[in-house]
């Protein structure tokens, strides 16, 4: 039942329902009659307190009887008895009340008189107009009887009536405890979201924040109210950020953005923040809500993963440049070491063939560290000298860093062999280095590197959690820069932690070194103190394995008489190939067409003792054209060379029948011994089959 039939109910039966506010103070529940208002003064302000007693004096006593019974009994009801009122226009009514306790809802209920005033009196006239005596009994219980009856019957409608009334009270009462309860859900739910949620008056000024508020920001309650949001103020925004904002939410709109805040630690975080205008029922802006969600871990995955995708596209960069820039050095390395080998020994002419040679060296190195940097490879452990990866990498680092910083290095040059992945190694030590670096920033400062074996006794394996005593080569990389606390030790290796700045670092780096370090069965362990520097020191296992390549020097380079076929679009390598192989004797026939070198191959299959291809070639590679050549003649010993293919590895060109693969650029000897390696195996592989 909605107010208007309320009201008119109320009307109708002529009854004022009253519910007490505290105070001696009642409030009309619905709509009281026109008599009640004007007797009252409500007829201008039907939904203030007020007190009944001050207009209806017959109240007052029966009001403090109700107090009295309300406070004593949860349960029940008090009537008055029945008195005459007159209203302003002298009309009389007998009038009733009753006081009632409901479910700790206090009521106090006004109605006309179950037996009125005019009735009883009509009734005592009747009796005297009959001039009822003792004789006259049995007529005078007939009138009564008939006037109770039709009092019982009034008496149940009115039951029938207060009823229903209180049925629809009941029902309001629900209704505000419905009210109440879905409150008490969105407190809950408020208090217990992952989001920090702030709320503040059109000024800025902060009345409420959620307990993720805290969480996030490092405020308590009660340091954040009365405050204003600039408390998390990080300065990585302008004044003009904040002019939009306010605009924004001014005009009533909701204002969406991420901000870089700062926690009460100084730390900072970012936010993805929602402010929405709350409006009264006027629709005039009384506050403002905010909604914050922490994304810090997100932004710092997203730029890892765009870290990533750059690293695979300067991987594929790097690849193209490595090809053609690995035949360029072919070229100069080539023709630079034949012009050595016809200039006489000790001349200045000698030596500065020599330097350019060393340098072709250097380039061929700084590709393939390039390359090794850039390239996402299946880790290959097997055993290696740490000793020339750190010499690399130093090299590698001195380019880069500060001039006001100093490089220092030990390397024992005993050092002894580990088992492990040489790209790895290689990542542990720039990523090491890098941090140092930063470490120090501007100031001047000294990067130490050190490598060394070490024996490590019982005593000492304790300081390495998981180590055990024996014999291993220890890197150690020190700097002097702002240091370390005890508490930031301890997370250094926890993945997206980082003590740079947002947008300087992922956080990644550490992680993946100790990542590393463990897969490779090392340790690594961390002394530093704030404004002391830091020092990393590394253990791996030492092996007594070798993997040393064959030593190929000897007094003279193998030669032969045999003929070759070269196949390379590179002109200028195909010149100094074919060249450098006619000095050691053979007979070479050169293509820089792959569609050509497979119609020569397949018009005169038998002249060829060898095929040499380069990989990387337009129309037909190099692994498709030894393919079509072993269709026309099987068993042809094929040389396979690449300046740089993701496509191919030496694995693999060997169960494609390649009997050699090799790098460019490459060295004199080095081709000198492939090819004539090649050659007797396939020699020895005929007689075999003979």
């Amino acid at each position: 039942m909605n107010n208007s039939m309320l009201h008119d109910f109320f009307v109708a039966l002529n009854l004022v329902v009253m519910e007490y506010n505290g105070n001696e103070m009642f409030k009309v529940i619905g709509e009281a009659p026109d008599w009640f208002n004007r007797k009252c003064g409500l007829t201008n302000s039907p939904n203030r307190l007020f007190k009944p007693q001050k207009t209806i004096p017959f109240l007052e006593h029966f009001i403090t009887d109700t107090l009295k019974f309300w406070n004593e009994k949860s349960e029940g009801q008090l009537k008055s008895g029945i008195w005459i009122e007159t209203d302003l226009s002298e009309q009389e009514r007998a009038l009733e009340a009753t006081a009632l306790n409901i479910k700790s809802h206090s009521i106090l209920f006004i109605e006309p008189a179950r037996f009125s005033y005019i009735e009883k009196h009509q009734i005592i006239q009747k009796g005297r107009e009959l001039q009822l005596s003792f004789n006259d009994k049995e007529r005078l219980e007939a009138v009564l009887r008939q006037a109770q009856q039709e009092l019982e019957k009034r008496v149940k409608e009115r039951t029938t009536e207060l009823s229903i009334a209180n049925a629809l009270l009941l029902k309001e009462i629900d209704e505000r405890k419905q009210a109440e309860k879905k409150k008490i859900q969105l407190a809950t739910a408020v208090d217990q979201a992952a989001e920090a949620i702030m709320i503040t008056d059109t000024q800025g000024v902060i009345e409420y924040v959620s307990p993720a508020f805290q969480h996030i920001t490092g405020y308590t309650y009660d340091e954040a109210v009365g405050k204003k949001p600039d408390i998390l103020k990080s300065g990585q925004h302008d004044e003009a950020f904040y002019q939009k904002m306010w605009a924004t939410l001014e005009r009533g709109e909701v204002w969406r953005s991420r901000f870089i805040d700062k926690r009460k630690d100084g730390k900072l975080f970012e936010a993805e923040v929602t402010i929405s205008p709350v409006r009264d029922s006027w629709g005039k802006i009384t506050n403002y809500v905010a909604v914050n969600r922490d994304i810090t871990r997100e932004v710092m995955m997203e730029k890892h993963l765009r870290q990533t995708q750059k690293m695979e596209a300067i991987g594929t960069l790097a690849g193209g440049i490595a090809h053609d820039f690995n035949n360029i050095l072919a070229g100069i390395m080539g023709y630079t070491e034949m012009c050595l080998y016809d200039t006489p020994e000790g001349s200045q002419m000698h030596r500065w063939l020599k330097r350019s040679l060393q340098a072709s060296e250097r380039g061929k190195a700084l590709v393939n560290q390039i390359l090794m940097f850039s390239r996402s490879e299946e880790t290959e452990q097997r055993p290696i000298y740490i000793k020339t990866i750190v010499k690399e990498a130093l090299k590698l680092l001195q380019a880069t860093i500060p001039a006001t910083i100093k490089i220092r290095h030990e390397i024992n040059s005993q050092t002894g062999a580990i088992i492990a992945d040489t790209t790895e190694i290689h990542q542990v030590l720039i990523n090491l280095c890098t941090n140092a670096i930063h470490a120090m920033g501007d100031n001047k400062g000294v990067l130490a590197v050190m490598l060394d074996n070490v024996t490590i006794e019982a005593e000492d394996a304790k300081r390495y959690i998981g180590s055990s005593p024996g014999d291993y080569v220890q890197l150690t990389v020190s700097d002097s820069g702002c240091g370390m606390d005890a508490d930031t030790i301890e997370k250094i290796f926890e993945p997206f932690f980082t003590t740079k700045k947002i947008g300087e670092g992922t956080g990644m780096g550490l992680s993946v070194v100790h990542g590393i370090i463990k897969r490779n069965n090392g340790f690594i362990t961390v002394y530093s103190h704030p404004d002391e520097g830091s020092t990393f020191q590394i253990l791996f296992p030492r092996t007594d394995k070798h993997n040393e390549k064959a030593n190929t020097e000897s007094v003279s380079l193998p030669t032969g008489q045999e003929h070759i076929l070269l196949v390379d679009d590179d002109t200028l390598f195909a010149d100094m190939t074919s060249e450098m192989l006619t000095s050691l004797g053979y007979t070479l026939t050169s293509h820089t067409s792959s569609i050509e070198a497979l119609e020569d191959f397949r018009a005169n299959p038998d002249i060829f003792d060898l095929v040499i291809t380069d990989q990387t070639m337009p129309h037909i590679r190099g692994t498709e054209l030894a393919d079509k050549m072993q269709q026309i003649r099987p068993n042809v010993p094929i040389i396979l060379c690449t300046g740089f293919s993701e496509l191919i590895t030496s694995a693999k060109a060997h169960d494609m029948g390649v009997a050699q693969f090799i790098m460019k650029p490459f060295v004199r000897r080095e081709m000198a011994v492939s090819v004539r390696r090649t050659l007797d195996s396939s020699k020895t592989s005929a007689d075999f089959h003979d």
